[in-house]
């Protein structure tokens, strides 16, 4: 902590008391601030106390808070398609049972019962397609288009209709 030349010669002993007091002032607050960086483990604690570095931190900052979000974005649509991917599981899944069942009843002589179990299971298919077609995820359609705050695909009478969005989003 070096002190300022003063020249004896020439100046009053206020203002060598007064120059001596600056000085030891200042050097507390740079002793202060060294002791301030080692108790908290940062270099800038302002960012008065270098712009160019602090500037650097803060873009480091928003690049690492950018890529957080990129990730929070890709692991929202991962989960979007996982569920997509589940719903045309399920329709997958009905549609070949529907068409077991439909083989099976066109290759066999089958009794009114056999009949009515088969169009039972038909009609299970049909109502599970339905479902996994107008399966939703976090508020969203998942077959029915963007936007669409009812159901896709609706009954009308005996028929199935939709009702969804053909833009692709």
């Amino acid at each position: 902590m070096p002190l300022l030349p003063i020249s004896t010669v020439r100046t009053s002993t206020p203002l060598t008391n007064q120059r001596l007091l600056f000085q030891l002032n200042s050097d507390q607050l740079a002793l202060q601030r060294q002791y301030d960086q080692l108790s908290s483990g940062r270099r800038l604690l302002r960012l008065g106390d270098d712009p160019a570095a602090a500037s650097r931190a803060i873009s480091l900052q928003r690049g690492i808070n950018r890529g957080e979000q990129l990730a929070r974005n890709a692991n929202s649509a991962q989960a979007f398609y996982n569920s997509a991917d589940d719903a045309l599981g399920r329709i997958d899944e009905s549609l070949i049972e529907a068409r077991g069942a439909s083989v099976q009843g066109a290759q066999n002589v089958l009794s009114e019962d056999e009949r009515e179990a088969l169009a039972i299971t038909v009609r299970q298919t049909i109502n599970s397609v339905f479902a996994g077609a107008n399966a939703m995820a976090r508020d969203h359609q998942l077959l029915g288009g963007i936007l669409e705050p009812k159901n896709a695909f609706d009954y009308e009478g005996t028929d199935i209709v939709f009702h969804g969005s053909d833009a692709v989003g």
